[in-house]
């Protein structure tokens, strides 16, 4: 979902140029020049230097093209790939990039040095730059050609745990989930101590629907004090991207009440930040922190447009108008949950016998309180009712995105709200005139407008603007 309703939340409504926004070709000299007395004046800023990528074209931009990957390429530093990535934006630069990509590849093959240079490079520079053409490929989605030069990378050094992680991003767009996990895992075994390469594991398992092994290579790292293993300490570390793929793992499998549990999470994190900010309020106020107060009611205001509310937000949404359909056609929800045993659960069998200690009850009693919250309700007995507020969050911070006024007119045409759906479409339609959902809604809209209990007045709301679809 966009938030760009967000920005303009944390700006008071004034839309602020960015510098990666088109700049008019009238002005682009102006900018152009001022970069250059910049880099005059700071030599070592880096930033100067990719500002001045995105704004100059043609052979400019190709000499400071050069000018800026070939010591990345020396030093394997692997933010090149991302640095690059707001350039294929542009079609122009993206031949230019093809063009000098190419001719490193084939100098640095030859004799290990680069076209328009005379000494000779390491061994890793060519394997920088295979990885260079291996992402650059995959960024024009040619990702056959993108495997091509990975598996060439890794051939030339297979200790480079960068290069499964791409390798996995590419088989993961080829359609293979199973064979992009096993590519992470390599990458996390060369190194069983990187954090984020355990991450990126773990996720591509839960993408590949293996939660129980997701459990298990995630708990590395989400140990308790005591070193016993709990899912609890995911949730405590309010870890969203987790549990928003763990949701869609169940969702895959058809286990639609687990799913929902899952993203359900999201929401929960979200108003445990407002709970969290009350004490802070009295706190400014007695200390005079005016400026971290500020700050906290910037973010008050604009908290449920995060990226992953919205994320959870859509799913949820999702996930109640599924339930809808589900029980209306008779089907046992609870009959599809998936029993899966993590090894956070406490065994179905536990005997030990302890001492009588008054903190060992209260800390048993804490974590029960614990897991109570942390199992979300579900409502089945009305989930569109449940599904509303998140609608109404996602039309106010993403109002611009037309898979908000989608969702909005498939929910209430669940509701039989026909002008409320009629205002959901005008306003997608007026995002995006082409989209294939659109007229398909209409078509039920105009079948909702048939029964006989529609209001005269709707009738002819519909008629006088529902021409338009």
């Amino acid at each position: 979902v966009s938030t760009q309703s967000t920005w303009d939340v944390q700006t008071g409504g004034h839309a602020l140029n960015t510098w990666m926004d088109p700049i008019p070709e009238a002005q682009r000299d102006q900018v152009m020049a001022l970069l250059s007395a910049m880099e005059t004046k700071l030599p070592k800023s880096q930033i100067v230097k990719r500002v001045a990528l995105d704004v100059s074209y043609g052979e400019s931009f190709k000499e400071r093209l050069q000018a800026f990957v070939k010591p990345y390429l020396r030093k394997t530093i692997p933010s090149l790939f991302s640095a690059l990535k707001s350039l294929y934006a542009d079609p122009a630069k993206v031949a230019v990039m093809t063009q000098v990509f190419g001719a490193w590849e084939a100098g640095l093959s030859k004799d290990s040095k680069f076209p328009d240079e005379e000494g000779t490079e390491s061994p890793s520079t060519f394997l920088w730059v295979l990885m260079l053409q291996a992402a650059h490929h995959y960024r024009m989605q040619e990702f056959p050609k993108a495997l091509e030069y990975i598996n060439n990378a890794i051939a030339h050094t297979p200790t480079v745990e960068m290069l499964y992680i791409l390798k996995g991003r590419i088989l993961k767009h080829l359609g293979q989930p199973q064979e992009a996990w096993a590519s992470v895992e390599k990458a996390r075994l060369l190194d069983t101590a990187d954090r984020y390469l355990n991450t990126r594991a773990t996720k591509y398992l839960l993408r590949n629907n293996q939660i129980k092994e997701a459990d298990t290579i995630s708990s590395l790292f989400t140990t308790q004090p005591d070193d016993t293993v709990s899912y609890n300490s995911v949730v405590d570390m309010q870890c969203m991207w987790y549990e928003i793929e763990e949701g869609d793992a169940f969702h895959r499998l058809g286990d639609i009440i687990s799913a929902m549990k899952k993203w359900l999470l999201v929401d929960k994190h979200f108003q445990d930040m407002e709970e969290d900010q009350f004490d802070f309020h009295t706190y400014c106020l007695r200390k005079f922190t005016l400026r971290a107060y500020v700050d906290l009611l910037r973010f008050e205001r604009r908290a449920h447009g995060h990226k992953f509310y919205m994320r959870g937000s859509v799913r949820v949404i999702k996930g109640y108008m599924q339930i809808f359909d589900e029980l209306a056609d008779k089907v046992d929800l609870q009959a599809k949950v998936i029993p899966i045993k993590k090894k956070g659960d406490a065994p179905e069998v536990k005997e030990i016998k302890k001492k009588p200690n008054a903190d060992d009850d209260e800390e048993e009693d804490a974590q029960d309180k614990k897991d109570k919250d942390y199992n979300m309700h579900v409502n089945t007995t009305d989930p569109l009712g449940a599904a509303l507020p998140f609608w109404k969050d996602l039309h106010k911070y993403a109002a611009d995105d037309i898979e908000t006024h989608i969702l909005g007119a498939q929910l209430y045409l669940r509701k039989d709200k026909p002008l409320l759906v009629l205002k959901c479409l005008l306003a997608a339609k007026a995002i995006d005139a082409t989209n294939a959902e659109l007229k398909g809604l209409a078509t039920k809209l105009r079948a909702a407008m048939d029964k006989p209990d529609i209001h005269q007045a709707v009738r002819a709301t519909f008629t006088s603007l529902g021409s338009e679809f």
